[in-house]
This record gives structure tokens, sequence and C-alpha cells, in this order.
């Protein structure tokens, strides 16, 4: 099995929007919402840096894991919603079309 990967344009929400404490380092592992259930992901920066910022618009490539369970509805899906736990901490969306 292998994970694809999507290209996307995302923000993580600032402290005082109520997303993450600190700033999460590119290779994050995050849920991301598929509809009715979510799938575990991980985020990385699309141009190499090590931290994602907090509050900035940023490219990143999203990678589904568990393919053969998430596969279509992360293939189709046009916007991006990451969870860790049950706090929203960014969202965007992909700049692929959906397969």
């Amino acid at each position: 099995m292998t994970s694809r990967t999507r290209a996307a344009r995302v923000r993580f929400l600032t402290t005082e929007e109520g997303g993450r404490l600190t700033a999460p380092a590119s290779g994050v592992r995050s849920h991301i919402e598929l509809g009715v259930f979510q799938s575990s992901c991980v985020v990385e920066d699309a141009e190499g840096r090590t931290e994602l910022p907090l509050g900035e618009c940023i490219n990143v490539r999203i990678k589904v894991l568990f393919e053969d369970w998430a596969g279509t509805a992360f293939s189709l899906a046009e916007t991006v919603e990451l969870y860790e736990g049950n706090k929203l901490v960014a969202t965007g969306e992909f700049l692929d079309t959906p397969a």
C-alpha cells in the first residue's frame, strides 16, 4: 500500500483563535476531516521549513494514512480541516482537483 500525497494551502489557527499553543513541526501527525469520519495524516511543509507557523497561509503536502480505508474520501476532499483530538487546529483547501 502506498499513501497518496496531496498539495494543500492551510492556515494553522493561532492560540487566540483556539488553535495550538506552539507551532507544529513539519511532519506533524493530525486527523483530517473526511466527511462523516476522520483519518490520520502527516502534514509536511512544501518548502522544506522545519516548523509550520501559526496564523500564516502556507503550502503543505498532506499524506493520508490508512489509504485503503480513507483513500476515496481523501481523493475527493476539496477542503482541509485538521484536528488534534477534538480541537480544530488548521483549515484550508487542496490545490489539486479532486480525483
